[in-house]
């Protein structure tokens, strides 16, 4: 049987995985990697976990060697930096475990904002480029709860021993329903000013510059359009509420 390991395994994606994952196959050994900042509440019982790893993504060395012990090493943790996800290869690909494969699989998480157009007018351009995982020379929204299910679906492929295909043929998009800005702008005001958080229900239009700090304006003013037939065909199904239903369930109790 496959040992997996999860780095990043308490967050939003990482903790239902493990979930998903041991309720799929109970006897796969499952290793949690969190951040050593992360509250000592977590615990291998909490986690739902067979043992717990402390560290950071900084330690390309503790990455690297606690990657090389399993056989599976998803990436739930951090998609931004280069260091800890080369660290995670380079351990898949020097395996110190007893397992017959001298290689091991990498299922890496990461979201549409590699995809937006660099547009600044926040307006909507049906003509932007469609990135499609089926092709191979080449916003929509996904709830958690697909994501992990698919990532279930693709653990089992990887425990089946060596990928077949080119590198490029093992990219998958998730995708529900294409969702504008505006409308999830407008859902957003509306939750937050339930919670008496916003003055106003209403969203209100600003110029580019003033859209926000950092990366976010350049998300929220683009277009990030992508179609998962690759995923698909791997039977990809969305079974939960699209975003702009989900987002009022989500933030009733966040702390904000």
């Amino acid at each position: 049987m496959p040992s997996v390991i999860v780095f990043g395994a308490s967050g939003f994606v990482g903790a239902p995985y493990i979930k998903a994952i041991k309720a799929a196959h109970p006897d796969w050994p499952v290793t949690a990697y969190i951040r050593a900042t992360v509250p000592a509440k977590h615990s291998p019982a909490s986690l739902g976990v067979d043992r717990l790893i402390l560290g950071t993504f900084s330690d390309f060395s503790k990455v690297q060697t606690a990657s090389s012990e399993h056989d599976i090493a998803v990436n739930a943790g951090n998609s931004f930096t280069a260091d800890p996800v080369a660290a995670i290869i380079a351990g898949q690909t020097q395996k110190k475990n007893k397992s017959s494969r001298s290689r091991g699989t990498v299922i890496h998480i990461s979201g549409g904002g590699n995809f937006i157009d660099h547009g600044t007018s926040g307006n909507f351009n049906p003509h932007s480029k469609v990135w499609n995982d089926a092709d191979e020379d080449d916003i929509r929204a996904c709830h958690i709860l697909d994501l992990v299910n698919f990532l279930v679906t693709i653990s089992d492929v990887a425990a089946q021993g060596p990928a077949q295909g080119s590198a490029f043929s093992r990219f998958y998009m998730l995708e529900t329903a294409r969702v504008s800005w505006k409308d999830l702008a407008t859902e957003l005001a509306r939750a937050m000013h339930a919670r008496g958080i916003f003055a106003s229900a209403e969203p209100k239009s600003v110029p580019f510059e003033q859209a926000g700090e950092g990366e976010v304006k350049h998300l929220v003013a683009a277009n990030m359009l992508m179609q998962g037939d690759r995923a698909r065909a791997m039977g990809f199904r969305p079974q939960h509420p699209s975003i702009l239903t989900q987002i009022h369930e989500d933030l009733k109790t966040v702390p904000i």
